[in-house]
């Protein structure tokens, strides 16, 4: 029984290592076994042995001296085993996983048994080979094991509790170890489960084993406080119901920032609340039943209960993962988040393995950031998985647009958010027109991203976006997003007309608005034949259609008289000659004055019509006749944006 007790802390001690993030509920695909062929595995350890973020699983061969690496292809999928074989004269017992030498693999420490009992490092050589150390000095091998860094030099150290004492081992940095001290326990123990936290609050790492007893029939807690280089006397703890504990694991389970335990011990398990001063409420009423079978806790039972600390939804709070070797039942149990485990004994999550099964462990073997559990079992030959089936949350993808209506060729932003889980959505999103993709991103830190178009058509576009989903979330579509590009385009009827000059001709406008067009339009006139004028409307555009006149007019020919130069200089000689001529009196009282008026009156008569009203006609042309094509443009400017749609017609001055 001791045996499988000690397994719990030895396999839980590698689970921190591998990243668990995503899911809800709870759902597993059936028990997978791996067949370890000859190999009765008893203790198994987890580990990234060759360096690639997937866990492998290193199992030794309890009645040999072989320890063999099954490495995770993907998917929880392993190779077939990688063999080191040990040079010793016993057989290989108990293995914990850490990285020793700080090189980014996980080596090995084991534990032999019988015979010369000690504990060897094996330091991996990345391909699931490893080389292997001389003894850790001082050592004796272990039942149970914890990597931590004890004395806070950044090296992993060794906790390992052992049937009679717990040790402590100073890693140095390159994979080897000097012996730490470690105070006064309840001796001799059985300390088959053993864990690390600081449960005091004073910075510096304590060391908790649960011993069950053994020879004495009396078992404890034994904390051991540490100092930042040794560790010092246990203060011992009998929690109601587990006066035998069996395995211990150390979580926040009510997040109050104080370290509390997870117990298991005569067929039972529990959860212990730390005061954050080193003790714990220990009293029947304040310990929190989590597997008992029977009701109660039994006395001390010969079932084997091994109970761990893990996140199994993903919801921030450590929950329960209890098994009952004997029986091969697993029972998991989820944590309130106040420390209380509601489904305790009606849980719907009980799974059967094979009975005497061994060690048990969690990590996350098939890569859905979900934590999968794995069993031992000596008798079947096997290694058992249970492996998750995440439960995708579906989210909620929102797609907005800068301006729901804008004119053609004006600049827009779209932008994507997908939201609705407690982690924060990765992938891409595409930003599609219909069926027809218009851009592609991937989403930022913030799960958005923003689509940045000028190009879109005039008309009503229904836009979506797809998101492609990811280890946390489904693939979805946003609902869509009516997005209008207006516009406007212009009918001119008749195309051509026919008139003489002086007339006018009339063509009737008809805008036709895209979209939901509203908006002033400015019409002009180019290719207008000479002496041609076109008058054109203010446009308003508030309605899908409006009608305009525009009207072109053209100008006749005229005809002008004109005042002969040469007639008005005779005509005025002549009146001033008569003028003269009447001023001299002399004159005026001859008979030859009579006669000079006669032949001045005479000549009056004769030249005066001709020199005043001489004259010619100029004839001044209108519109000359023709065919003329006159294109006529229709302008509009909104928020900076111009957009101008010309069309012509024909002009036949005849």
């Amino acid at each position: 029984m001791k045996h499988l007790l000690c397994a719990a802390a030895l396999s839980l001690s590698v689970f921190p290592s591998f990243g668990i993030s995503g899911a809800s509920t709870l759902t597993y695909q059936p028990i997978v076994n791996l067949s370890t062929g000859t190999i009765s595995p008893e203790y198994f350890a987890v580990g990234d042995f060759n360096a690639d973020g997937k866990p492998d699983i290193a199992v030794p061969d309890y009645y040999g001296k072989t320890v063999s690496i099954y490495l995770n292809k993907g998917g929880a999928n392993f190779s077939a085993p990688v063999v080191t074989t040990l040079s010793i004269d016993n057989t290989v017992g108990a293995i914990i996983s850490g990285d020793f030498n700080g090189d980014g693999k996980a080596d090995l420490a084991v534990a032999t048994v019988a015979g010369n009992q000690v504990t060897i490092v094996l330091l991996s050589n990345g391909d699931g080979t490893f080389a292997v150390q001389p003894p850790i000095p001082g050592s004796f091998g272990f039942l149970s094991g914890k990597v931590a860094d004890f004395n806070g030099d950044g090296h992993a150290d060794l906790f390992l509790g052992d049937d009679g004492s717990p040790y402590l081992f100073l890693g140095n940095g390159d994979g080897s170890f000097s012996q730490g001290t470690v105070g006064t326990g309840t001796f001799p123990g059985e300390y088959a489960g053993v864990s690390a936290g600081d449960f005091n609050g004073d910075k510096k790492l304590d060391a908790i084993a649960a011993d069950a007893g053994g020879s004495t029939g009396v078992g404890s807690l034994d904390l051991f406080p540490g100092d930042g280089s040794s560790l010092g006397n246990a203060m011992a703890f009998q929690p109601a119901w587990f006066q035998n504990p069996q395995s211990v694991d150390v979580a926040d389970l009510n997040n109050d920032g104080k370290l509390d335990l997870l117990i298991s011990g005569n067929n039972a398990a529990g959860a212990v609340l730390g005061n954050g001063d080193g003790t714990f409420q220990l009293a029947a009423s304040q310990v929190t039943l989590i597997y008992a079978p029977s009701g109660t806790p039994a006395a001390p039972s010969p079932e084997s209960v091994i109970v761990l600390a893990a996140d199994l939804n993903q919801d921030g709070h450590p929950d329960a993962v209890v098994f009952n070797g004997t029986l091969g039942v697993l029972s998991l149990s989820l944590n309130d988040g106040n420390g209380g485990f509601p489904q305790t004994q009606s849980t719907s999550y009980t799974y059967q393995f094979a009975a005497d099964s061994y060690s048990v462990a969690v990590a996350d073997f098939n890569g859905d950031g979900l934590p999968d559990i794995v069993v031992s079992n000596a008798s079947t030959k096997t290694i058992s998985l249970l492996l998750s089936v995440k439960s995708l949350t579906k989210p909620a993808i929102a797609l907005a647009t800068s301006a729901t209506s804008v004119l053609v060729g004006s600049p827009l932003t779209f932008k994507a958010a997908v939201t609705g889980g407690t982690v924060t959505a990765t992938g891409t999103v595409a930003l599609l027109d219909g069926s027809t993709q218009l851009a592609q991103q991937t989403l930022d830190g913030s799960a958005s991203a923003a689509f940045n178009l000028s190009d879109l058509s005039a008309g009503v576009h229904i836009l979506t976006l797809t998101y492609s989903g990811d280890g946390n979330y489904t693939a979805g579509t946003s609902a869509p997003l009516n997005q209008s590009i207006t516009d406007f385009q212009f009918a001119i009827a008749p195309a051509s007309q026919t008139v003489s000059a002086g007339s006018a001709a009339s063509y009737t406008v008809t805008v036709n608005g895209a979209a939901g067009f509203t908006g002033d339009i400015t019409l002009a006139c180019s290719g207008l034949p000479a002496r041609a004028t076109c008058n054109t409307p203010a446009i308003t555009v508030g309605a899908p259609s409006a009608t305009f006149t525009v009207t072109i007019n053209t100008a006749a020919a005229t005809t002008a008289r004109n005042r002969s130069p040469v007639g008005l200089t005779y005509a005025c000689l002549l009146f001033g000659c008569v003028s003269l001529y009447g001023l001299n009196r002399k004159a005026r009282t001859s008979t030859r004055c009579l006669w000079m008026w006669m032949l001045l009156f005479l000549l009056a008569l004769t030249w005066g019509p001709i020199a005043c009203g001489g004259s010619s006609k100029q004839t001044v042309p209108g519109t000359p006749s023709g065919t003329s094509t006159i294109t006529i443009a229709a302008t509009t400017t909104q928020n900076g944006i111009t957009v101008t749609h010309s069309s012509t017609v024909t002009l036949i001055v005849q």
